[in-house]
């Protein structure tokens, strides 16, 4: 699919290459979803609207499940103290434990 401009005058521009998405805030990333693909970005509603349209990849076999789970689970069991904040940053740390009491 090719980029488009819609009759209603919304865009639509399609982003082949993109697996990964983020919502980056003030607070840190407060959304990523990996697996994506078919991505498209509208603008809509005279530019007062931005939607993010994703298509998860195809469904994975069941070998392959397991091998990103234990992979997962191998990283998980090597971090040391410190890790998420260095990985996900002091702001993600602070407004986590800010929630979680």
């Amino acid at each position: 699919m090719t980029d488009l401009q819609l009759p209603n005058g919304d865009f639509l521009k399609s982003y082949p290459k993109v697996t990964r998405v983020e919502l980056i805030t003030n607070w840190g990333r407060e959304i990523v979803k990996l697996g994506c693909s078919n991505v498209k970005i509208s603008l809509q509603d005279n530019g007062q609207t931005l939607k993010v349209f994703m298509m998860e990849e195809d469904q994975i076999s069941e070998e392959e499940n397991e091998r990103r789970f234990r992979e997962c689970m191998e990283f998980i069991d090597s971090m040391k103290p410190g890790d998420i904040t260095k990985m996900m940053g002091p702001e993600f740390m602070e407004e986590f434990r800010r929630v979680s009491q």
